[in-house]
């Protein structure tokens, strides 16, 4: 393809309610209006253009005049000086499929028509108000399929900008939080570099005092074993002490008997003397028996283990308060120094999703600038367009036309056509900045 091309004569046979419509536009004017009553087939115009440049998937409904069993469309394309180079034939027949040839100038003929009309104008059904009409969601579909843009990718990259943006939010917020806490721990220069082992300590004080225990209760046992001593010993005195009184007692029972029963003194005698006898052997025997319990109980104190004295405990407990203060203090050292490292990763979380979403923009800068976007700093939001980053809808009335017919000249195709089907709702601003471009851009409206 050499250069642009528009459309040097048009020719329209029984398609939708025209019977039949030539229209040769005059060479030196760019912008074709075409006019009319309501009713008149204005659009039916515009449709046959599209439909026949464009194929069966632009086509209306019931293409074919009603009453009519076929419709024909053609179209010369030429240069702006009026040199014809193709000649488009599309014929739609009710009995059969529509069929397109593609003519040049000399006779020759394409073998893929559709493909050729396809390369030769790109944008040919974005009308520029239309574009304007829409709603931002069909906006930003329309450019999308214009651009070739992958927004499904796009809409990847920013979930995941606004997912990294939200978690580094996250991770700054911990770093303050960490860094505050930190700050507001107090810990003495002199605090001890490692724990203390109170345990230790503890298992230190119970020993001393098991042992303090164990020697009370040695000494309890000996002072009990002393009183029965002593118990004992004054039980022996009191029947060595009631020895005399009860022989003086018995000799004097046996006077009595003697010098009043003189018969009976032989046997009050020797009753007299058996009693003795027995009183002092069981006096003699609790002697015995209860200074053999003395000795042995003598013996067994002297096995006992020596009593040893009181442990004081006050050095010992002051080491473990001195202990606990210790750790609490490395606690708080050890504390910070959490917060401290909780917050430096924090740093390092943040300072990683930054770069991330940096890298991500990036990509996201990349894909836009590699795609056909038609104007420049025009991009897509977050299913809205962006012009520099300000919604499309939010800008001035001028530049959003201007961007509107700027999108539908994009592309440099060969056939520079654009159809405008509410042409009479333009207002002259809008129309002269449309002729200025189409002059520039060497279209023909």
């Amino acid at each position: 393809m050499d250069g642009p091309t528009r459309i040097l004569r048009l020719h329209i046979e029984n398609f939708k309610c025209l019977v039949a419509v030539d229209i040769t536009p005059p060479l030196d004017e760019d912008v074709v209006t075409i006019a009319g009553p309501n009713e008149a087939g204005k659009s039916s115009i515009l449709d046959a253009i599209q439909s026949l440049i464009e194929g069966v998937k632009f086509m209306p409904n019931q293409p074919i005049r009603h009453g009519e069993s076929k419709a024909k469309l053609t179209a010369e394309i030429g240069t702006r000086d009026g040199v014809r180079k193709y000649i488009v034939e599309r014929v739609l027949d009710a009995t059969k499929k529509p069929t397109l040839a593609i003519k040049k100038a000399n006779g020759a003929k394409f073998s893929s028509s559709q493909s050729f009309l396809d390369d030769l104008s790109k944008h040919l059904g974005f009308d520029p108000q239309a574009f304007l009409d829409m709603k931002p969601k069909d906006q930003f579909e329309t450019l999308r399929q214009i651009a070739g843009v992958d927004v499904e990718e796009l809409e990847m990259i920013d979930k995941q900008i606004q997912d990294d943006y939200a978690n580094r939010t996250d991770w700054n917020r911990r770093d303050k939080d960490a860094t505050a806490s930190a700050d507001t721990i107090d810990v003495p220069p002199e605090t001890p570099a490692q724990r203390e082992d109170v345990a230790k300590l503890m298992d230190e004080l119970n020993v001393i005092t098991k042992e303090n225990q164990d020697s009370l209760k040695r000494q309890h046992e000996r002072d009990t074993e002393k009183v029965r001593i002593a118990a004992m010993n004054a039980e022996v005195a009191r029947l060595r002490a009631s020895i005399d009184p009860s022989i003086s007692q018995v000799e004097r029972a046996r006077d009595e008997q003697i010098a009043s029963f003189e018969a009976s003194i032989a046997r009050c005698k020797k009753a007299a003397d058996d009693q003795i006898a027995k009183l002092k052997k069981e006096i003699n025997g609790n002697i015995e028996r209860i200074g053999a319990e003395i000795y042995f109980r003598i013996v067994g104190m002297s096995a006992l283990p020596e009593i040893q004295p009181q442990r004081s405990t006050g050095t010992i407990e002051e080491r473990i308060a001195a202990a606990d203060e210790a750790n609490r203090l490395v606690s708080l050292r050890e504390r910070q120094i959490e917060l401290r490292n909780i917050a430096d990763e924090a740093k390092r979380q943040s300072e990683a999703l930054t770069a991330k979403m940096e890298a991500a923009t990036a990509e996201k800068h990349r894909l836009v600038s590699e795609s056909k976007i038609p104007v420049e700093g025009l991009t897509f939001g977050d299913g809205v367009i962006l012009v520099n980053d300000i919604p499309f809808d939010q800008t001035s009335t001028g530049m959003r036309w201007q961007i509107a017919c700027a999108i539908a000249m994009s592309g440099n195709p060969e056939l520079r056509l654009l159809l405008i089907r509410e042409g009479s709702l333009l207002d002259k601003k809008k129309f002269a900045v449309l002729e200025s471009m189409a002059v520039e851009k060497g279209f023909h409206i």
